[in-house]
């Protein structure tokens, strides 16, 4: 599909006012390609696509045209040493405090391996605690947020990551997929957050899980993102980012801890 360079500066520019995600000049390949079929399907060109937006009333094509750009790659215990972490270091010394319920914030859930991912953990090494951590999850795409809400995956999403065991205890046999146990469903809480956007009151959070996903903002975005997720973790709450991130949170604000190969972060309170 061919695209002129204003058109592919005007995709980027909406991916930014939507979601935060920039799409750098180095991007045009991928756009074209990405949405090749939805531009089929209005005028054969991006050009056309574009031009549809003009009458657009309900915000479906202009959704439509986010969620195929944005990235949903994923799986299941991605990152093993950080679910390590968590389940040996961060959780045991969240509940010596005796403060509950503990709650685990993934943010940018894609289609849910993360927030399953901790649920599983928790449920496999706190089995006594498991009424009383609960695991929250967002994502700003609606298409994504439904499959990771059916909790319904193919034979090779569950191999990538999965232990047999785990699969076994906690997925059943649905055809050719596999489907979250309904138990394990049950203790995460989907909902629609666009991080780069307002948020929604929340409740305090113990731990929030942003992995691989501000690589994508421009710097400010990072920033205010970073600044409200203190805000919202509780004094002495933890973070965990990407290992390829790039970013590292203001000193003031968070302390960093290390455990070997997987690091994270520790809010500082606030002084007043």
């Amino acid at each position: 599909m061919k695209a002129s360079a204003a058109d592919l500066e005007q995709v980027s520019r909406l991916v930014a006012a939507e979601s935060g995600v920039v799409l750098g000049e180095d991007k045009g390949y991928l756009i074209r390609s990405l949405l090749t079929p939805l531009a089929r399907a209005h005028g054969g060109s991006l050009r056309g696509l574009l031009d549809h937006l003009d009458g657009d009333s309900t915000g479906e094509l202009r959704q439509e045209i986010i969620e195929t750009l944005l990235n949903h790659e994923t799986w299941f215990f991605r990152d093993p040493q950080v679910f390590d972490a968590l389940a040996e270091h961060v959780l045991p010394e969240i509940a010596a405090r005796g403060r509950f319920p503990i709650r685990i914030w993934s943010a940018g859930c894609a289609t849910g391996q993360e927030p399953y991912s901790v649920a599983m953990a928790v449920e496999e090494r706190f089995p006594r605690l498991r009424d009383q951590i609960e695991v929250w999850a967002s994502d700003l795409s609606e298409r994504a947020l439904a499959r990771a809400q059916e909790g319904r995956y193919t034979q090779l999403e569950v191999n990538r990551g999965l232990k047999a065991s785990l699969l076994v205890r906690f997925f059943e046999e649905d055809g050719e997929h596999w489907r979250v146990r309904g138990g394990l469903k049950e203790r995460v809480r989907f909902g629609r957050l666009n991080l780069a956007g307002p948020w929604p009151p929340l409740p305090e959070m113990d731990v929030i899980l942003i992995r691989n996903v501000l690589m994508y903002f421009g710097t400010e975005t990072r920033t205010d993102v970073l600044e409200r997720v203190h805000r919202v973790l509780r004094p002495d709450g933890y973070l965990f980012l990407g290992a390829a991130e790039g970013t590292i949170p203001a000193e003031e604000t968070f302390a960093l801890a290390r455990n070997g190969r997987v690091s994270w972060h520790r809010a500082r309170p606030v002084e007043v």
